[in-house]
């Protein structure tokens, strides 16, 4: 008999096989999860944002988010600029090396989705499932 403890456990193992997938496609770019969470934030922002905002939206303090900067200015993927409206505000821009980057994530990322066993109506049904449970088990 299945019980809530094996459904945790399985979902512990699923995430940390998925968490060594995303882990080999880091180490093969040499990129850090923060520095690829940084990246995508300014994909998805339209190419660029202030480090304030970049700070807010990752919630990380503004030492991290600085050294995170440092990092990928060096390694071309982004550039650094004073913000033309308030020069106490520094902008990130993601570059083309930025944005290739990105890219290689997303289609590692969609490689996984499609990869997928289950389909998109079971991959519901076990969301919904879950929901269930976690709901059930609310304090």
């Amino acid at each position: 008999m299945v019980n809530y403890q094996d459904i945790a456990e399985r979902l512990k193992l699923l995430e940390k096989l998925s968490q060594e997938r995303r882990n080999r496609l880091l180490e093969e770019c040499d990129f850090t999860n923060q520095q690829i969470r940084t990246l995508m934030l300014l994909r998805e922002a339209g190419g660029s944002m202030t480090q304030k905002l970049v700070e807010e939206n990752i919630s990380l303090s503004h030492a991290t988010i600085h050294g995170i900067a440092s990092r990928l200015e060096k390694k071309g993927m982004i550039i650094r600029k004073a913000d033309p409206s308030d020069y106490r505000q520094v902008v990130l821009e993601i570059t083309e090396e930025g944005l290739s980057i990105t890219d290689r994530v997303l289609a590692a990322n969609e490689k996984e989705n499609n990869s997928n066993k289950l389909s998109q109506q079971e991959m519901e049904e076990l969301a919904r499932l879950l929901d269930k449970l976690i709901s059930d088990s609310e304090v």
